[in-house]
């Protein structure tokens, strides 16, 4: 935008130019933070429902993105293989045999309290 107001002003089509003597300042770089697995532990030990800790075992476990596992369907994961398909990046993650129980405990849980299966751990409960 600075350089484009300022060729502006050089041809002529404006009167000042409102970016002189401004400076930019410089993107702060954050560094992630890596949930180490006491971190992991404790978030689930805290987790008010078994939803809840699906949705976090999926992140962290399977390595899903929020948006992913918010969107996985029960016909998402595949028991057998032991892996989550994954359908709008069109891949597969492989979940843990520890996860694949947590995961068919929730389902039997929603499905003994009449609760809609249809999606995992997303907000379709």
């Amino acid at each position: 935008m600075r350089s484009y107001v300022r060729r502006c002003f050089k041809v002529g089509f404006g009167v000042c130019n409102p970016f002189v003597g401004l400076r930019s300042q410089k993107a702060v770089i954050k560094r992630w933070h890596r949930v180490t697995p006491q971190e992991y532990h404790a978030l689930l030990a805290v987790c008010p429902d078994m939803r809840q800790q699906v949705f976090y075992c999926l992140c962290y476990t399977a390595g899903l993105r929020l948006s992913e596992a918010m969107n996985l369907l029960w016909s998402d994961v595949d028991f057998e293989h032991g892996r989550v398909i994954v359908a709008n990046r069109e891949r597969t993650a492989k979940i843990p045999p520890s996860l694949s129980r947590i995961v068919k405990a929730a389902r039997y849980s929603a499905e003994a309290y009449n609760r809609p299966v249809d999606t995992l751990a997303g907000s379709g409960a």
